[in-house]
């Protein structure tokens, strides 16, 4: 999760950075009306089967405020209600952190007119959401609230920044200071480290909250060195069938959970409670539910997309 909201960030800011210098520009409903069609239709459609559809399939009621929901405040319903019980609904929260970070953030671009000073902004951003963080009592808040969240987010808006202006000077300290073997040694031990950051931070006594720096790291290092290090030892875009299920992530991260819950009915109807049976289900289930979802659903709303590209002045 924290590496799409880093991933988002420097996208988004990319993007609205070279639509500033190339047309002189942000527009502002060209860019909402883009984010519309590509976030709001299986959003919409995903917690319509987790409050509607699935709950009368299946007679299993369901916790959470639709309305909050439905205006992308479910994240506030995280904090204010509690974890809602059907795993259905239990990503969308940041679905909705995504949203709230599309409605401000263009507005940056727009108000503050040298592209060069928005970097201090960022900073300022990503330091005020770190003493938000740390500062909050209660963890569903510093978890759920978007003014925790968006120190992800804004990190990743700084590597943005960094990739924008500064593309050669990363080109050249990739080729000069990370050579392969470091850059297999990274790939290795800051995953080690992260999945196993609970169990280290019990034996030392203390926060989890403490490694959050190597997330953000790693995070970084991931993204700058598929995007400019020449010293790759495997580019994710050379592999057809990842950079396939590139384009149904968004599906594959909204509809996993429906995949399970199918895959574990499915066990019981079949009475056959197997550990590797419903993994395997689940993947097959959550796989085609997103192929589906993205070429004979998604892909609709994807074409309008053309229709609000960037326009010069």
């Amino acid at each position: 999760m924290y590496f799409f909201f880093i991933l988002s960030g420097f996208l988004i800011t990319y993007l609205l950075l070279h639509e500033k210098l190339q047309y002189k520009k942000i527009n502002l409903r060209n860019f909402y009306l883009r984010r519309v069609l590509r976030i709001w239709p299986l959003y919409f459609l995903t917690i319509i089967v987790g409050f509607f559809v699935y709950p009368f399939l299946f007679n299993d009621p369901v916790t959470g405020n639709f309305w909050l929901y439905s205006v992308f405040l479910t994240n506030f319903d995280h904090i204010w209600n509690g974890s809602v019980s059907s795993g259905i609904l239990g990503v969308q929260w940041s679905v909705a952190i995504e949203e709230q970070f599309y409605v401000i953030w263009p507005l940056l671009f727009i108000f503050i007119k040298n592209g060069k000073h928005l970097v201090y902004w960022f900073v300022a951003i990503l330091l005020l959401s770190e003493i938000f963080f740390f500062t909050r009592n209660d963890w569903n808040e510093s978890y759920y609230h978007f003014f925790s969240c968006i120190r992800f987010l804004s990190f990743g808006g700084i590597m943005g920044y960094l990739g924008f202006y500064h593309e050669n000077n990363i080109r050249h300290f990739f080729q000069l200071r990370i050579n392969k073997v470091t850059t297999l040694f990274i790939y290795i031990i800051c995953p080690i480290i992260l999945v196993t950051r609970g169990k280290i931070s019990e034996l030392l006594n203390i926060s989890i909250s403490y490694f959050e720096p190597i997330i953000l790291f790693f995070c970084a290092f991931v993204i700058l060195e598929q995007c400019y290090s020449k010293n790759s030892i495997m580019k994710i875009s050379k592999f057809v069938y990842l950079s396939k299920l590139g384009k149904i992530s968004y599906g594959l991260y909204l509809t996993h959970m429906i995949g399970i819950y199918l895959a574990f009915d499915l066990c019981q109807y079949l009475e056959y409670e197997s550990f590797i049976a419903t993994v395997l289900f689940s993947l097959l289930f959550t796989f085609v539910i997103s192929h589906f979802s993205y070429y004979y659903f998604e892909s609709y709303f994807l074409k309008l997309k053309s229709y609000f590209k960037p326009k010069s002045v």
